[in-house]
């Protein structure tokens, strides 16, 4: 009976010597910059009508030129993704209105063809694009984003442990975010003569950030 009593003592003290050891919390972020050597054009096919008839056929003129304008592009299926076409409707005034819906999208490594596709875009009736930068070298921005992250920690919890009289221990628990690399600018009826054309031709570049929790332990 004594022998149990001192196991359970010895536990006990075992237990709360665990919980009350001292911890410290640190958040950090590290960021690179990666070249944009991408770029993500999202194209929306929109139409209003007064008839549903009137918007189907209207839309369908446009997703033709669309689907033609890529593919004497030489844009294969890889570089491309599209909804399917929508059409509803809206009360304006005593009458309907029809209204079609529909989203494509695009992955562009010539900033050239970008250029031109939006002007082409505009002079055929499109009223709705967007592009944003991204980049083919975001997994290798995203490790090197996450070691200097982990980096940053280290060195803060190493610089709190110091200050505070005691050693940095190891860790105890990790959470991870990564940011999406993206960057971008919205167009809406561009002037055709595109007089900000010229900005395309500097190097880009486009951040890539991780954000890092780490919980460490203290020595005394």
């Amino acid at each position: 009976m004594k022998s149990l009593l001192m196991l359970i003592l010895f536990f006990l003290f075992t237990s709360l010597n665990g919980f009350s050891q001292s911890t410290v919390t640190v958040d950090a972020t590290g960021e690179i910059l990666v070249p944009a050597d991408i770029v993500s054009f999202h194209i929306n096919i929109r139409v209003t009508g007064e008839t549903p008839s009137e918007v189907f056929e209207k839309h369908k003129e446009q997703e033709r030129y669309l689907a033609t304008l890529i593919s004497e592009r030489g844009l294969d299926n890889e570089n491309l993704s599209f909804q399917p076409m929508n059409i509803g409707s809206r009360q304006v005034r005593n009458t309907s209105e029809y209204i079609s819906n529909q989203n494509v999208q695009l992955r562009l490594n010539d900033f050239d063809l970008f250029e031109e596709m939006q002007v082409l875009l505009i002079e055929n009736g499109f009223e709705n694009f967007s592009g944003r930068f991204s980049s083919s070298k975001r997994q290798q921005g995203e490790n090197d984003a996450l070691d200097l992250a982990i980096e940053n920690a280290r060195t803060k919890a190493e610089r709190i442990a110091l200050n505070v009289g005691k050693s940095l221990g190891e860790v105890k628990t990790i959470d991870h975010t990564a940011a999406p690399v993206t960057r971008g600018y919205d167009v809406m009826m561009m002037d055709a003569r595109a007089e900000s054309a010229g900005m395309m031709q500097f190097e880009q570049t486009v951040p890539v950030t991780s954000s890092i929790r780490i919980v460490y332990k203290l020595i005394d």
